[in-house]
C-alpha cells in the first residue's frame, strides 16, 4: 500500500502527462486554434462546443448537453467529497505547462457560470485553483441557483522552477459527494484582469 503522501503526487503527476499527450499527440480535426493556443496572457474564454476540453476526475460524472433553450453546457456530479478516494480537481480544465509558465508571477482571474439542474441539484459548489506540487489557490464557495451565476476566483501563481508546471481551474460540483448536479455553461479566465461582476 502506498501512503497518500506518495501516491497523490504520483496520480497527479500521471494525469498531467495523459492529459499534456492527448492535447500534444491526440488528433486534430482541422489547423484552427483551439481556445487555449493564443496569447497565454490575453486569457481564455470556455463555452459552446469549446466545453468539450473539460474533464473530470475519478468519482465525478459528466455530461455534454445540448438544449435548444438553454444552449450547450456540461451537467456534472460527484459521487465523493474533496477529500476523498483518490484526489483531483473535479471538473476541470486543464492549463499546460506552457500556461502555467507563462502565468508566472501574474494573478489568474477565473469566472464560472452555473446553475442547479432541476432535479437533485446541488447548493454545495467549490471553484478552485489547483497546481501540481506547488500551493492551490483558495476554495471558493460558489452559490447556486435555478438560474445561470456566475461564480468567482483568482489565485496569484509564484515563481518557481519545478516540474511538471501542470495546473488545474476546477469545478467540485458536490463537496458533500451526494451525486448531486451542477450545470456549467461557460468558463472564463483572465489575467492580472480582474472581472467586474455584473449588477443583479
Amino acid at each position: 500500500m502506498i501512503p497518500d503522501r506518495i501516491f497523490l503526487p504520483l496520480f497527479i503527476l500521471t494525469l498531467a502527462i495523459i492529459v499534456y499527450s492527448a492535447f500534444a499527440f491526440g488528433p486534430r480535426p482541422d489547423n484552427s486554434n483551439g481556445p487555449l493556443d493564443g496569447d497565454p496572457l490575453e486569457g481564455f474564454v470556455l463555452e459552446g462546443n469549446n466545453l468539450n476540453i473539460i474533464g473530470t476526475g475519478p468519482g465525478l460524472t459528466m455530461e455534454f448537453i445540448d438544449d435548444p433553450v438553454d444552449g450547450k453546457f456540461i451537467r456534472t456530479a460527484s459521487g465523493q467529497t474533496p477529500t476523498q478516494g483518490i484526489r483531483s480537481a473535479g471538473t476541470f480544465v486543464a492549463i499546460l505547462p506552457d500556461l502555467g509558465q507563462a502565468w508566472q508571477g501574474h494573478t489568474v482571474y477565473a469566472a464560472v457560470t452555473l446553475r442547479q439542474p432541476e432535479e437533485n441539484g446541488s447548493d454545495d459548489v467549490m471553484f478552485r485553483y489547483y497546481a501540481v506540487d506547488r500551493e492551490n489557490g483558495r476554495p471558493v464557495q460558489c452559490p447556486a441557483s435555478k438560474d445561470w451565476s456566475v461564480c468567482y476566483l483568482s489565485h496569484f501563481v509564484p515563481t518557481s522552477d519545478k516540474p511538471p508546471n501542470m495546473s488545474f481551474i476546477g469545478v467540485w460540483p458536490d463537496t458533500r459527494g451526494l451525486s448531486r448536479f451542477v450545470d456549467i455553461k461557460r468558463i472564463e479566465v483572465q489575467i492580472d484582469q480582474p472581472f467586474i461582476p455584473a449588477d443583479n
